[in-house]
């Protein structure tokens, strides 16, 4: 072997064992600051992307439900107290925008009266409630009622309203239904409570 090959391997091999001995040698302080830097960003950007992430959901649900339209419908004020057909509904828009050509219907699931008379299955009309347009955050009412009844009152009482809207911006109606179910009280006055359709 020639004196240059010996001297190339000998520089090689020291080369080598230097570069062992500062893989092998101890970390010093300022490589442990930039390594925790290193991370800290890591995590710093991981945070941010998760926030944005997050706000954009958020952004979204929130545009949906501003521009969803929401209607409720809930028992008001009685015309008479031993009746529980002369119990006005209200009728909110609770959406953002206009509800236009609402229609109001009533369906008499099942009545009972105190003669043991049971009615059930009856569509009541009630057209004359309906409104052209019903604006934001803005109510109207309707009955639900019999055209004919009897002397004795009415011992419960199952009904859905419908209601059928053509809201803002869209070309096609839409209709909800609310069902509520009215109870004889001990005071000869009546519960409406609201079921699950």
């Amino acid at each position: 072997m020639s004196k240059v090959s010996r001297t190339r391997r000998k520089r090689a091999k020291a080369r080598a064992a230097r570069m062992r001995a500062r893989r092998q040698a101890p970390v010093n302080t300022r490589q442990w600051m930039i390594l925790g830097l290193k991370r800290a960003w890591k995590a710093v950007s991981l945070g941010w992307k998760i926030l944005g992430v997050a706000s954009l959901v958020l952004g979204a649900v929130s545009l949906f439900y501003f521009f969803t339209w929401r209607i409720s419908i809930t028992p008001g004020a009685t015309l008479k107290n031993s009746d529980p057909f002369a119990t006005m509904f209200i009728l909110q828009n609770d959406g953002q925008f206009s509800i236009y050509d609402i229609e109001f219907s009533c369906v008499l699931n099942d009545v009972k009266y105190g003669n043991n008379v049971e009615l059930s299955k009856i569509l009541s009309h009630i057209g004359t409630f309906n409104v052209p347009i019903l604006d934001a955050n803005a109510k109207t009412s309707t009955p639900c009622y019999l055209s004919f009844g009897t002397s004795h009152p009415a011992m419960r009482a199952d009904v859905t309203l419908f209601v059928s809207y053509r809201p803002s911006f869209y070309p096609f109606r839409r209709t909800k239904s609310f069902r509520y179910f009215a109870t004889l009280k001990d005071d000869n006055t009546y519960a409406w409570i609201p079921m699950a359709e």
